[in-house]
């Protein structure tokens, strides 16, 4: 298929290996559809039985491969030992809050008191600093966990090593060939490090780290026993595992799929406050899943660190009040709809300044709009050009600004913005493969823009870059239903690294298209020429097409569709309905 679609790409069927397929289909006794998915998604016989079945025990790597971590569990033994006191600095996004929830919680298990601080994002910015360090010495703190952030962090962890307080780092982000002055730095993603785990988010490196620490406890200086205290069962910590793992935007294979496989029926049987507040807050009545995670509950508690109190997350996620929690989880959907009105002003806008600047090997936006939903402008944006996306805010004035990025992939964003930083181009800056940020001043974004399309438009070159949108079948409109769509839950859990199957439905027409909410569009179609086909309801969510008012709401005839089916429940029932990505005008 060589047309291009409204959005600009051609839409290409998924790549497999038969052999491997035929191999999936008989071992597994599966369907053709699934037996072809999977291939697509795992070319490794080896690996599909863990795809199909992960299990966190078959997949666990022993957490002292990764450097330091030995060094950071038997330091924390002695702390908590010798009755010391511990801080808690934790990102202020739903990995942060997570991983600070985690580890907090773990500590408060084994009657260790700690506490936490979240950066303000406005204040203080990303990361650890000066303020929070002195902040946390002032406090009687001798020991200090970063969560999330830290390995970049060369001047605050230079002036915490000055006055005194130690500090381990707990991140995921790529690291330079220089480590700030920590007692410790674990991070799969360490440039001295090889490790199956690199794909982590940071509530996956903690999680292993308190996998550490309950062993050392247990088996090494008997803490448990001689303290009376019970063990900690760590599979009902798995909830916020697979919450932060989620809500982070990592792949979802490997270690992370049986982290959310697993995570999920915790989370679905919860026994955290926190959680169960969001829940009722979110008058949520069927099985919690992966979307829910990623399009519920993580932007209220991320709400909280774009444009509120940033600790609002893991007071909520650490609550053990009830009527506490509701009240946090109440003020965090407050502010997710007014995060809901500050983004859609400012995307209007960012799109705009996109479309004039044409892009060709990625998307760089600038604008005045809150910082908060930066991550939200990047990554709207890169869905509708599939090419990397920064989005930078100098706000209210402010001389320097702050960026968010996302990438596709095949660009590891976060390597290119240290790359950056070594230039002199950025001032901080870092992530991982998928997402990053960094800080700049006006005068440097010509030259950072130049230097950002130079790499990556090599980078595309290489990898034969064009703007596809791939799917994995074309389906007759008759075959979609309840039962169909319940054959491949074994796929579950989707996300990022294992897509919801995508379909083409060819050659059909639009009935009773109308508009709803923020630009969004609902209609029926049904095959063209056969008015026997049954109808299908489809949903086109704000800018999943460019131009939905335009093209669906004129109900059009003979066009095809490119998205996935998805399960709705109203009154007690179940139905199907279509999620468009994108249209193509026959």
């Amino acid at each position: 298929m060589n047309k291009l679609s409204i959005n600009g790409f051609q839409w290409r069927e998924r790549g497999f290996n038969h052999i491997v397929k035929e191999t999936i289909k008989q071992k597994f006794q599966l369907n053709d559809l699934l037996a072809t998915a999977i291939a697509s998604r795992q070319s490794n016989l080896n690996e599909i039985e863990n795809f199909l079945n992960p299990m966190i025990s078959h997949l666990m790597p022993d957490p002292y491969h990764l450097h330091d971590m030995e060094k950071a569990t038997k330091f924390i033994a002695e702390t908590i030992l010798q009755k010391k006191k511990i801080g808690i600095f934790g990102d202020y996004d739903v990995d942060g809050a997570t991983s600070t929830a985690l580890l907090s919680k773990y500590f408060d298990d084994i009657g260790v008191v700690t506490q936490f601080h979240i950066p303000d994002r406005i204040k203080e910015g990303y990361g650890p600093n000066q303020y929070a360090m002195q902040k946390f010495k002032d406090e009687g703190i001798d020991l200090c966990i970063l969560l999330d952030c830290g390995t970049v962090a060369y001047t605050p962890l230079k002036f915490a090593s000055s006055i005194g307080l130690d500090v381990i780092v707990v991140d995921h982000h790529i690291s330079g060939e220089v480590l700030p002055e920590a007692v410790a730095v674990i991070n799969p993603n360490r440039y001295d490090q090889d490790s199956t785990c690199t794909n982590l988010a940071a509530v996956g490196v903690t999680f292993l780290l308190i996998v550490a620490l309950n062993r050392y406890l247990d088996e090494e200086i008997n803490f448990f026993s001689q303290n009376k205290i019970q063990k900690p069962n760590l599979k009902n910590y798995l909830d916020l595992v697979a919450f932060g793992t989620v809500c982070d935007i990592v792949p979802i294979n490997g270690l992370n799929r049986a982290f959310v496989k697993q995570g999920l029926k915790v989370f679905n049987k919860s026994k955290n406050v926190g959680i169960n507040a969001m829940i009722e807050n979110l008058k949520s009545q069927r099985r919690i899943d992966v979307g829910e995670l990623g399009f519920a509950f993580g932007p209220r508690i991320n709400a909280g660190g774009r444009i509120g109190d940033p600790s609002l997350g893991a007071r909520l996620l650490t609550s053990k009040n009830l009527s506490e929690a509701y009240e946090i989880a109440e003020k965090l959907t407050e502010l997710n709809e007014q995060r809901k009105l500050i983004e859609a002003q400012s995307l209007k806008v960012a799109i705009r300044l996109a479309e004039m600047s044409n892009p060709k090997s990625l998307v760089m936006v600038a604008g005045d709009w809150h910082p908060g939903v930066n991550g939200l402008i990047a990554s709207r944006i890169k869905d509708l050009y599939n090419l990397p996306t920064m989005a930078i805010s100098f706000f209210d004035g402010d001389a320097i600004g702050k960026a968010s990025c996302r990438s596709i992939h095949g660009i590891d964003i976060g390597g290119s913005i240290l790359q950056a930083r070594e230039k002199n181009l950025v001032l901080e800056g870092g992530g991982h493969h998928m997402a990053g940020g960094f800080s700049v001043t006006a005068e440097k974004m010509d030259e950072l823009k130049d230097f950002f399309e130079e790499l990556y438009s090599e980078k595309l070159k290489e990898m034969g870059f064009y703007s596809y949108r791939d799917y994995d079948a074309i389906i007759e409109i008759n075959r979609i239903n309840v039962a169909f769509y319940d054959e491949y839950e074994i796929l579950k859990p989707f996300g990022q690294g294992n897509s919801h199957l995508k379909y083409m439905i060819e050659d059909v027409n639009v009935y009773d298209a109308r508009s709803f909410g923020q630009n969004h569009v609902t209609c029926k179609i049904r095959h063209n020429n056969r008015p026997s086909t049954q109808y299908l309801k489809c949903n086109a969510f704000g800018n999943a097409i460019r131009n939905p008012n335009s093209i669906l709401l004129d109900n059009p005839r003979n066009i095809s569709i490119l998205g996935s089916i998805q399960s709705n429940h109203w009154n007690g029932n179940e139905y199907i309905e279509f999620l468009v990505d994108d249209v193509l005008l026959n």
